[in-house]
């Protein structure tokens, strides 16, 4: 993917490097500097440890530097992960699957989403300016119980592509993408809280 965007949307003002977020970023940081913004989305939803990761943030940010992420904390993926890590034959890729489903899937209500994030943001030294869990509905067809010969009228065929029962379970477990943050850090905002406006908190 690096060598396809380098030889393809190649820009003196753009480098194209890869960082694992999980992982000490001290390195990266020495070659490139530090960042006046950072930007993620649907990414940072496959990392192992959320508050490890916005630290490695915070570090790659300079006084004063931003950041916009957005990513999932509970989605039907996810879900499909655990249940297949009970099956065979897929049980014994367990350790794989399970890898792909953050702490946050388990945490059903927003409210407890919104703590989850609001304490690794902390942990992280960031100030969220907003800090939002948002949900949503899945919008799907549940085909009714008919018998053979009964046929659906035009109104009640399903929609393109195949939705089997698995789908039910989706209607239980909604997208939550979660945790859209603008955040600033926290050290050069203690310093000049009179100059920033209040953090906003919506639920």
């Amino acid at each position: 993917m690096l060598k396809y965007a380098r030889e393809k949307y190649a820009h003196e003002k753009i480098v194209y490097d890869h960082l694992d977020i999980d992982k000490d970023v001290s390195a990266f940081s020495k070659k490139h500097g530090g960042f006046q913004r950072v930007y993620s989305f649907k990414t940072l939803q496959w990392s192992q440890d959320l508050s490890c990761t916005l630290k490695n943030i915070a570090e790659l940010l300079v006084p004063g530097g931003e950041c916009l992420l957005f990513f999932f904390a509970r989605t039907f993926l996810m879900e499909s992960f655990k249940q297949m890590s009970r099956l065979e034959p897929w049980s014994k890729y367990a350790d794989v699957l399970l890898r792909g489903v953050p702490k946050s899937h388990d945490i059903i209500d927003q409210k407890g989403q919104h703590a989850y994030l609001s304490a690794a943001l902390s942990s992280a030294g960031l100030i969220p300016y907003t800090a939002e869990v948002l949900v949503k509905p899945h919008l799907t067809w549940r085909p009714d119980i008919r018998g053979e010969d009964e046929e659906l009228s035009a109104a009640e065929q399903p929609p393109t592509g195949h939705i089997d029962d698995s789908d039910r379970l989706a209607q239980q477990v909604p997208d939550v993408e979660a945790t859209a943050a603008t955040m600033d850090h926290a050290q050069p905002l203690l310093r000049r809280s009179k100059r920033i406006r209040k953090p906003i908190q919506r639920f």
